[in-house]
């Protein structure tokens, strides 16, 4: 008993940072679902359509920290339009393009509560929000499995 139990610890302790893995990407994945999800029902209820303007769109590469000298691309983009009560609002958007360019309409919602806080009108934000979240949902399901899989595979053999 003494030498199983020996035997197993050290895989038990090689599968516990997998199976912590796992469930951070589960729950990673699980809260931008639910953000996701909640942020849409928001829009979709109290959302109201307009059109607007582009304001200003700054293009921008840093670098991340890393020391290969890889860039990362920043792109902001300020939006105008006026409210149905005819307040003009300059805000940033959620989404950047760098397809986006200064004067170039575009369709957004705004929120009659907090008009500052806009969505560009398109479906992809919302499909790869979902995309993402499931893919860190799957992931984590994935490596909680195998974790579970291996430690079964020990406790028998």
């Amino acid at each position: 008993m003494t030498d199983t139990i020996n035997t197993v610890t050290p895989f038990l302790t090689i599968l516990i940072v997998p199976l912590i893995i796992g469930i951070s990407f589960f729950a990673i994945g699980l809260y931008a679902l639910i953000k996701s999800k909640k942020t849409d029902r928001e829009f979709r209820e109290k959302g109201i359509p307009v059109t607007a303007k582009i304001h200003n769109v700054d293009v921008s590469y840093f670098n991340r920290g890393n020391t290969r000298g890889n860039k990362t691309l920043k792109v902001d983009v300020d939006v105008i339009f006026h409210t149905k009560y005819n307040e003009e609002i300059i805000t940033k958007a959620d989404f950047g393009s760098t397809r986006m360019k200064a004067g170039q309409e575009i369709e957004i919602m705004y929120l009659k509560d907090n008009p500052k806080k806009i969505r560009v009108n398109t479906k992809g934000n919302a499909i790869t929000a979902y995309v993402i979240s499931g893919i860190f949902i799957v992931l984590g399901l994935a490596a909680i499995t195998a974790v579970l899989v291996g430690m079964l595979n020990l406790m028998q053999g």
